[in-house]
């Protein structure tokens, strides 16, 4: 039974389960056309509901063989367009953060390129350098429903309340000592700098700052207290290693940065007079020569052309540093590795 009649004097039986399954071990290409119909395909009332309007349906439709049934359920609206927000396991921060804004064809580059990027190549001859262990960002889960311990803010002289539990260990550098515990049902964010846990138990910091990577658009409040750009801004997560795709910008740390800033950043901790200001975009050209670069590599590269890496603190050394996630299951990343100053040589800063 391959014709549209066979087929319609059977559907009654068909419904009940009686035929239809030797027809279909008989007619697996009439199945592929049929089956979307078959639930609501009638011999006698010939109707068609109107999630069935699939080309082959709408065809029969229009030929006055079946029609759509003014009783049946009406499909389901179309789904609403993105919000526009970020989400706690996907990307980080709202769409139209300036870490999520796509650099775009033809950006206008800073007047001041050329000095700037002659000092940065200058004072970083080791190019860019990815932190994943040493002056990373650990990330532990939380809610907003966990139990919560007193944390003293030394900055501050007080004490907070933060859903901390034992094993939500700082990056392990003994500095920076950054710590992020993210509530996944609210977003909200708690950023730690100098995070300390003191052998009775109890834990402090030099300073806290609050985000939501649902709602926030990673610009910090008139002063930032751990540091120029908010540490959830541009950081490199497991998620995107894993997926090859760095969606978004990536934060970056240098050594010679002027004590200028510019937005995002409402500060700057540097105090390089040849040097780009806090908050300045590098940007890498997608003409750029890439030469012979890893999986890992090209993929840092395809988000300094796609997204850039604005300025978001300041660090020693003789390379710009940038930050992922810092694994702390025990596991480690993949082979990871710098790029090379053959590669910052061809970045230009963008203008403000």
């Amino acid at each position: 039974m391959t014709a549209l009649a066979d087929f319609q004097t059977f559907v009654t039986d068909a419904q009940a389960g009686t035929q239809y399954a030797s027809w279909a071990r008989a007619n697996p290409g009439e199945v592929a056309r049929w089956a979307p119909f078959r639930d609501g395909l009638l011999a006698g009332g010939r109707k068609i509901v109107p999630a069935m309007t699939t080309p082959h349906g709408r065809e029969l439709v229009d030929a006055g063989i079946l029609y759509l049934d003014a009783t049946a359920t009406p499909p389901p609206p179309p789904p609403p367009p993105p919000s526009g927000k970020g989400s706690v396991n996907g990307r980080w921060l709202i769409d139209a953060s300036y870490i999520n804004t796509p650099v775009g064809p033809n950006p206008a580059i800073d007047q001041n390129n050329a000095a700037y990027m002659a000092r940065v190549v200058a004072m970083n001859p080791n190019g860019i350098w990815p932190n994943d262990k040493e002056w990373s960002i650990p990330v532990y889960p939380t809610s907003s429903t966990a139990p919560k311990v007193s944390c003293f803010l030394a900055n501050r002289n007080q004490y907070v309340q933060v859903p901390w539990k034992p094993g939500d260990l700082p990056a392990p550098d003994g500095s920076d000592a950054h710590n992020l515990l993210l509530e996944e049902d609210t977003g909200v964010d708690y950023k730690f700098q100098h995070f300390v846990v003191a052998a009775n138990g109890t834990v402090s910091a030099w300073d806290m700052e609050l985000g939501n990577v649902i709602d926030g658009d990673g610009v910090a409040p008139t002063v930032n207290r751990i540091s120029v750009t908010p540490i959830d801004a541009g950081l490199i997560l497991m998620r995107d290693v894993a997926a090859g795709v760095i969606n978004h910008g990536i934060r970056c740390a240098i050594n010679c940065a002027s004590s200028g800033h510019r937005w995002p950043a409402v500060q700057s901790d540097g105090n390089d007079p040849l040097g780009p200001p806090s908050g300045a975009k590098f940007w890498l050209p997608p003409t750029a020569n890439l030469g012979s670069l890893s999986v890992f590599q090209k993929m840092l590269c395809a988000a300094l052309t796609g997204w850039g890496m604005p300025i978001g603190d300041s660090n020693g050394g003789n390379a710009i540093g940038i930050f992922l996630e810092d694994i702390v299951d025990g596991s480690s990343y993949p082979a990871i590795a710098g790029l090379p100053i053959t590669i910052l040589e061809q970045m230009l800063v963008l203008a403000a």
